[in-house]
């Protein structure tokens, strides 16, 4: 299960630096983005909420 969540910290390090342009262009879309991967990050810990990890 480690595994899977630095991977999940991995993919929002790049979103956020592959982003970080799109920012300073168009706050709207990054922070679309931004909400994305945070559900992501929420669906994630719930699930190992319930396998008790």
């Amino acid at each position: 299960m480690k595994s899977k969540h630095i991977d999940t910290i991995a993919m929002v390090r790049k979103i956020r630096d592959k982003d970080a342009a799109l920012y300073w262009k168009n706050k709207q879309e990054y922070f679309k983005i931004v909400k994305e991967a945070g559900k992501k990050l929420a669906a994630m810990r719930a699930v190992r909420k319930v396998h008790g990890a």
